[in-house]
């Protein structure tokens, strides 16, 4: 956490020790009273949920009890609750979509470099299509294709629509004709129907072959 506030004072280009977090969240595998210490002291609030559920405080020195049951009360609380589930949110679904849709849980590069290079790589892609979903509303190109298929049938539909209804004569059904102009909209109508049918399944299956998913 303290590297992470490093961090953030570099980007935003301000002195290295301001401290701007206020609260940190983990899972019960990063329960350690040593670090929450080094946290509380900083003026960081754990909300950290314990593993032990039955923890005999009194086997700990007053310190580190105090630092427990701090942790406690804070990943008790509403807010405390909160921050646990925007962190299951936000931090549980990237590792979904980078190491299970991704493929980033297992791997058979070699070196450390070459692992980091990698992940580095799966976790930019996530990235780039939170981005596109923040500003297109899609985050990767089968989204992108999907979402010209259903604008691509909106259209047939309200062009078959449209020629059916100009092609309609408004005359009362017994004494209604059958006019040239009824029988191009029919015609139209038809055309419509069966050719943009044609024409668009083989441009979806064509696009479909060539896409490449972000793996997010």
């Amino acid at each position: 956490m303290l590297q992470a506030q490093e961090n953030i004072n570099q980007a935003r280009d301000v002195a290295a020790d301001d401290l701007t977090i206020e609260s940190t969240t983990a899972d019960k595998g990063y329960h350690s009273v040593a670090e929450m210490k080094r946290l509380q002291a900083e003026g960081i609030r754990t909300v950290i949920s314990d593993p032990v559920k039955n923890r005999k405080l009194e086997s700990l020195d007053k310190e580190a009890a105090g630092v427990v049951r701090k942790a406690k009360r804070s990943a008790g609380s509403k807010s405390g609750k909160e921050l646990l589930k925007r962190r299951g949110m936000h931090l549980e679904r990237s590792f979904a979509h980078i190491l299970d849709a991704g493929g980033a849980r297992r791997t058979t590069l070699r070196g450390l470099e070459n692992l980091n290079k990698r992940f580095k790589m799966s976790a930019a892609i996530y990235k780039l299509s939170q981005l596109m979903r923040k500003l297109f509303g899609v985050g990767t190109p089968k989204q992108l294709a999907a979402m010209g298929k259903t604008l691509f049938l909106v259209w047939r539909g309200i062009l078959i629509v449209g020629c059916g209804l100009l092609g309609m004569n408004r005359t009362n059904p017994p004494t209604r004709k059958i006019s040239p102009h009824g029988g191009i909209w029919s015609r139209l109508q038809r055309w419509v129907a069966s050719e943009t049918t044609g024409v668009f399944g083989w441009n979806w299956r064509f696009f479909r072959k060539r896409l490449t998913s972000t793996v997010c």
